[in-house]
């Protein structure tokens, strides 16, 4: 997963990548690249998180948004529940690295009949203009989530989840 944020106070917005090493890299695209990008790395958000999905045809999407009001984007991965190579998890990292919140999920099984999947991911949006944010949240199930960051975790709004199946 690729995904754009603002995890500093200068202008530049770094560019996060989930790498293989299984954590979410961040680069700043100004600088120098190297030997091997460390001119660019600005930052690593620790080591085995337990986000990838162990297959390319399960993606993960990385989003950022600043969801505690400091300036810095907090980084939302979902990781995905089909066939995982361990737990699957919600995950929100916040601008230094750590872990800020993590839900736990359950894995599930079950074919795939139009092809590739779309991408488990975690989407700020602020639909109703609060100045809050809200994540959609989508794990390769038939089921999407709509909740709000109130601080500590994420809770769901009124009349979600939703499971949208046999459509999805």
């Amino acid at each position: 997963g690729l995904g754009l944020a603002q995890l500093d106070d200068d202008a530049a917005v770094e560019v996060l990548v989930l790498n293989d090493a299984d954590s979410v890299v961040a680069f700043d695209k100004t600088k120098a690249p190297g030997a091997f990008g460390e001119g660019m790395l600005h930052e690593k958000f620790g080591k085995n998180l337990r986000l990838l999905s162990g297959s390319y045809l399960t993606g993960v999407d990385v989003h950022a948004a600043d969801l505690d009001g400091d300036g810095r984007s907090e980084v939302l991965v979902s990781s995905s529940p089909i066939e995982p190579n361990w737990q699957p998890s919600e995950t929100i990292l916040d601008d230094d690295g750590s872990v800020l919140w993590r839900e736990w999920n359950e894995a599930v099984s079950g074919g795939n009949l139009h092809g590739w999947y779309n991408s488990a991911t975690l989407i700020p949006v602020n639909p109703d203009q609060d100045n809050r944010i809200d994540v959609l949240g989508f794990r390769h199930t038939s089921e999407i989530t709509f909740r709000t960051w109130n601080g500590v975790e994420l809770v769901s709004r009124p009349g979600w989840p939703k499971d949208f199946a046999p459509e999805m």
